[in-house]
């Protein structure tokens, strides 16, 4: 039954993810172009040309997503057991503190990504927000489909480490949020 529900949830995974990064982001993009058309026809940081869609494009995108699934697959697998409080609580520690992170990895001052499309808590708040919608997606839907998950114990049975486990993702949202304020900071 574990096994199902870990395919399940690979599944599910693997479909947000392509969801948010070839859905989401483009939507964000396409909102980031149409506000700056000053930048249309110039090369991203990622290698795009800004105000463009093509399928190649759109493919990288899709591929993407379904790298950003596995990954989301494992992290939520490991932070589903460790999830604590109320319902707020853990919807919050599902969006926010991810899109953080992945925000803090994808936003830097160098690029022309974030110097040349505006405004700037548009721009950030987008690539904070996409990510963050991708964990209560996967969560939503695994809690719709029902089963146990692999470590669902955990917190009960090894009370010392799943308190470590959860140490270590608050520790690294800090560390995200940090580096991403001082990300901001340069770029204001």
């Amino acid at each position: 039954m574990r096994v199902r529900y870990v395919l399940t949830a690979l599944v599910v995974a693997l479909v947000t993810g392509v969801v948010c990064v070839g859905g989401l982001s483009r939507l964000a993009m396409s909102l980031l172009a149409s506000r700056n058309p000053q930048a249309a026809g110039r090369t991203s940081d990622d290698g795009f040309e800004m105000g463009v869609v093509t399928l190649d494009g759109s493919m990288n995108l899709v591929v993407l997503g379904l790298a950003v699934g596995v990954v989301g697959w494992l992290v939520y697998l490991v932070a589903r057991p460790l999830l604590f409080g109320p319902t707020w609580f853990r919807w919050f520690c599902l969006s926010i503190p991810p899109g953080v992170v992945v925000a803090s990895m994808v936003v830097h001052p160098d690029g022309v990504d974030f110097t040349l499309l505006g405004p700037l808590w548009l721009t950030v708040g987008l690539f904070v927000l996409v990510p963050a919608a991708y964990g209560p997606l996967v969560h939503g839907a695994m809690l719709r489909i029902g089963g146990t998950p692999p470590g669902a114990g955990l917190a009960a049975g090894a009370p010392a480490v799943a308190w470590t486990l959860r140490a270590f993702f608050a520790a690294l949202s800090v560390v995200a949020l940090v580096s991403l304020a001082g990300d901001i900071r340069a770029l204001a």
